[in-house]
């Protein structure tokens, strides 16, 4: 998968930003007037951010889908020049995932929800770790030690999803081990 740095910056930054309101092959590019403005420091957002539209996939329907016309897609806009193209699954979600990942034909970003191992094994899920350490420390903080629940699995300990904000600070019961319970 031939992704750029930009464009990789670019859908974790969308991902961040859905996330508190991860794949592509599209051929847009975000272009960013980097030069500083006189007497600014070069931490500071650059002026101008060139519109560039990514593609997303979800399972799920979403009936209350704003078109990015809402105050936190005007937001993303406004401060990214990112639009968001969406198709939201009809009928079958998990049949519709696998044809995608059988034609190799990616969105740029995808909510999966179950079928997800199926974009992995495809190759088709970018991993986040590296991203996240180097250029996401509020969501390294937002998390805390729960940032490891995010990895997939014991043999692939890569991070390809960013939980919603309903799945941060859950607490789950923990009933102990079952061998241990007797019966009365």
């Amino acid at each position: 998968m031939n992704i750029s740095y930009k464009k990789m910056m670019s859908v974790l930054i969308v991902a961040i930003m859905l996330v508190l309101t991860a794949c592509g092959n599209n051929t847009n590019e975000a272009k960013v007037n980097n030069e500083p403005k006189p007497g600014s420091t070069t931490n500071e957002a650059p002026d101008t951010v060139e519109p560039m539209t990514l593609s997303f996939y979800s399972e799920d329907i979403n009936p209350q889908w704003a078109n990015m016309q809402d105050d936190i897609g005007k937001y993303i806009t406004e401060k990214t020049g990112i639009t968001i193209d969406p198709e939201f699954a009809v009928g079958d979600a998990v049949q519709k995932t696998n044809l995608i990942a059988a034609s190799g034909q990616y969105h740029d970003l995808m909510a999966p929800k179950g079928s997800h191992g199926v974009l992995i094994e495809a190759g088709a899920m970018l991993d986040l770790t590296d991203l996240i350490e180097e250029h996401a420390p509020n969501i390294k903080a937002l998390l805390g030690d729960q940032i490891n629940r995010l990895r997939y699995s014991a043999e692939d300990p890569s991070i390809y999803f960013i939980p919603n904000q309903d799945t941060i600070g859950q607490i789950y019961f923990d009933a102990g081990d079952p061998s241990t319970f007797s019966m009365p």
